[in-house]
């Protein structure tokens, strides 16, 4: 490739013949037609309309209250003088609304800080892991990984628990009507298990009577916990850290904080759902 004197930078018709060399080539053209990139606005608008539902508005309207929940993260590092030791601080917060509410918010062309404090605020939850370099309690990357996450899902909140959330998930509990009408599960099937003593466990079927309280359980004489069928561990290196699980638990606990909100107008008011 040909570079100015002045700049050591290349000259245009020289990039440009690179790359329409290596675009043209049908290899490449072949592999183009498999992928998908990211959508245009247009292809973006026909994705939300493909998804949405229509909502009855004025005094026939059926949705009353909207629910919504975001989380972030931040990683940082521990110390100054080993950067790449590294843990990661999450905060998850949620905000209940009226559909009036979010009307008028699309009205808005800047949303103000100020116009937000309106909405009722649900509570914040925070989480830290370690992520890199980093040990629990002397226990490896994977458990100092497992164990905070799992802490969070028993964390008590007014009485209440993530871990039975994710238990009344995942055994698809809200099927069990009454005794004579249960269509829940009553096992499920882990698609592996953290390495105990170098072995490997894979496909791993798990009744729902063997987990405990706290999601622990039993299998080869080795203890796992519920927490184990989002298959963290399966991510996370001894060397390489956790970085790569961050957006994924993120998404994870969005979810889980909207489904105990189902779970728990279900078991109370099942009426309110349609709201």
């Amino acid at each position: 490739m040909s570079y100015n004197a002045k700049g050591n930078r290349p000259f245009e018709w020289a990039s440009k013949s690179q790359h329409t060399h290596v675009i043209n080539d049908p290899s490449v053209q072949n592999l183009m037609k498999r992928c998908k990139f990211p959508s245009t606005n247009e292809e973006s608008k026909n994705d939300v309309l493909e998804h949405s539902i229509e909502i009855n508005t004025g005094a026939s309207r059926d949705v009353t209250t909207i629910i919504a929940v975001d989380g972030g993260y931040t990683e940082v590092t521990v110390r100054k003088n080993y950067p790449s030791s590294k843990v990661a601080f999450f905060q998850f917060g949620g905000l209940e609304f009226s559909l009036d509410d979010l009307k008028q918010l699309g009205d808005y062309p800047f949303i103000h800080p100020e116009k937000m404090e309106k909405f009722k605020k649900l509570a914040r939850f925070k989480l830290a892991i370690p992520t890199k370099a980093t040990s629990l309690d002397s226990l490896s990357m994977v458990d100092s990984v497992r164990i905070p996450i799992i802490e969070f899902f028993n964390e008590n909140r007014d009485g209440k628990k993530y871990i039975d959330t994710l238990k009344w998930l995942v055994f698809h509990e809200f099927k069990r009507k009454s005794i004579d009408c249960d269509s829940s599960l009553h096992q499920i099937t882990f698609g592996s298990l953290p390495k105990r003593n170098g072995e490997i466990f894979k496909d791993v079927v798990v009744n729902k009577s063997d987990i405990d309280g706290q999601g622990y359980f039993v299998y080869g004489g080795e203890i796992f916990n519920l927490i184990d069928i989002l298959r963290f561990h399966e991510v996370v290196d001894e060397e390489l850290g956790a970085s790569g699980i961050l957006g994924y638990l993120t998404n994870v606990i969005e979810h889980i904080i909207i489904v105990h909100c189902i779970k728990e107008i279900v078991t109370r008011k099942p009426s309110f759902l349609k709201r």
